[in-house]
């Protein structure tokens, strides 16, 4: 078969195509912040149940031996997904405690993405032979992943929770005291 031939009868590229180029249909008729606030929180549902999905694979590579492959495979879609998952609650936080410049100028966020940099390499290097990586599709889980991001995109988005508490605890906890030891840290 060609290349063309097996590109047509692709159901699934081109249902990732339409669904790519569908964002453009839709983008320019809803207000930019409710847009992006409720994609971010789908972000954040996926890669959560995709964590999840993708646990008890990555328990195999600590509990049992399992070819190199394998191993790269599921260790660099775990980075992945959880730098995806961090920095997507992180920059929800951000957004809705006001932009802080502290949060988006921390190590924690630098973090995940260095997670999700980590995850890509790891994924780069690993062969692509996918025999040896168990499959994961289970419709179901993206039922769940569209359920838990309805419910949880109409509190965070419509109702709108005041975060402003916690991230000022945040700062405290996580910023504060970390600026304060570079401040206090001799130069070299």
């Amino acid at each position: 078969m060609t290349f063309a031939a097996r590109f047509r009868r692709s159901i699934t590229l081109w249902i990732g195509l339409a669904l790519a180029v569908g964002y453009w249909a839709i983008a320019p008729f809803l207000p930019t912040n409710a847009q992006t606030e409720w994609i971010r929180v789908g972000m954040a549902v996926v890669s959560a149940i995709a964590i999840i999905s993708w646990f008890p694979a990555f328990l195999t590579i600590i509990r049992e031996p399992s070819p190199v492959e394998a191993q790269q495979t599921i260790l660099g879609q775990v980075l992945f997904l959880s730098g995806v998952f961090g920095g997507t609650i992180w920059l929800y936080l951000w957004r809705a405690a006001g932009f802080p410049s502290w949060m988006i100028l921390s190590d924690i966020n630098g973090w995940f993405l260095w997670l999700i940099a980590l995850g890509a390499v790891f994924s780069l290097i690993a062969p692509k032979d996918l025999e040896k990586v168990p499959p994961r599709t289970r419709w179901e889980r993206i039922w769940i992943a569209i359920g838990l991001t309805l419910v949880l995109g109409y509190i965070l988005v419509v109702v709108r929770p005041d975060v402003r508490p916690f991230v000022e605890w945040m700062k405290v906890h996580l910023y504060d005291s970390h600026a304060g030891a570079m401040r206090t840290r001799p130069h070299a």
